[in-house]
């Protein structure tokens, strides 16, 4: 898509090999470029995780990415498969029911700021669940600081720590 936009975007502002055209185009995809680490970050991510998916969740870690958090009492745990295994200890005996779901990750106050094929971000958490009464409660609240690589040309968590700050 990234590409799409900009060669649509290109046919737009007439870029030439110099010029204000050219770097706006740059400052543009600069932004997608931003766009698309958000969408990684909340969308796949927690939509994995609330999901059970720990496969495709642990699959947004960088080869070498890694993990610090409650999950992993605050151990750094590295790379995709040790990143799997620690949630399915973590997450344990959980079955994912789309009809109840029982667990959700409400993301809010991302921040992004892309240096070339890396970038860093900041993101605040909150965990909804259900109470004794099946209503909605917060469990937890809490931010993110990560860090982003661009890996095969796609980005990637290359560290992510966890920070609660709030819990029940």
């Amino acid at each position: 898509i990234l590409d799409h936009v900009a060669e649509h975007e290109a046919r737009d502002v007439g870029v030439h090999a110099h010029g204000q055209a050219q770097f706006h185009l740059v400052a543009h995809v600069d932004v997608l470029d931003q766009r698309a680490i958000a969408i990684v970050q909340r969308d796949r991510l927690h939509r994995g995780l609330d999901a059970l998916q720990l496969t495709e969740f642990s699959q947004l870690f960088a080869r070498e990415g890694s993990w610090a958090g409650s999950s992993s009492n605050f151990v750094p745990v590295k790379g995709p498969g040790n990143i799997k295994a620690m949630l399915e200890k973590s997450y344990g005996g959980r079955v994912y029911d789309p009809k109840r779901v029982s667990n959700v990750h409400v993301m809010s106050n991302a921040t992004i700021t892309v240096k070339g094929d890396r970038a860093s971000g900041y993101s605040r958490w909150t965990v909804m669940t259900r109470n004794d009464k099946d209503e909605p409660f917060v469990r937890q609240l809490g931010h993110y600081e990560d860090e982003y690589i661009r890996e095969d040309g796609r980005w990637k968590f290359a560290n992510r720590q966890a920070f609660t700050e709030i819990t029940q």
